[in-house]
């Protein structure tokens, strides 16, 4: 069974906003990552982001998962590259 990472406490920061928007085609989702100096929280609302992470469902999920990086050119990276960066060195699942 895969179990998060003990580094899942270091995802902290100032309000920085980050988002997954995935795209079928046919309808958008988006999940919005809000860190603060208590941890993150997780919501689906819009606004203004300081980093987004945009692709296909399975590419968004492959690179969340680390099995794709973020170089491989099925997804895009919109702002703050080291703020997806980030997340994902401190989010991985051991």
């Amino acid at each position: 069974m895969a179990k998060h990472s003990p580094e899942l406490s270091l995802l902290r920061g100032d309000g920085q906003r980050l988002a997954f928007r995935v795209s079928d085609g046919d309808s958008d989702e988006l999940w919005t990552i809000t860190l603060s100096d208590e941890g993150f929280n997780v919501s689906r609302s819009e606004g203004n982001f300081d980093a987004e992470l945009v692709g296909a469902p399975v590419d968004v999920l492959l690179t969340i998962l680390r099995r794709r990086g973020l170089d491989n050119g099925n997804v895009k990276v919109r702002g703050d590259r080291r703020l997806i960066d980030f997340w994902l060195m401190h989010s991985a699942f051991d």
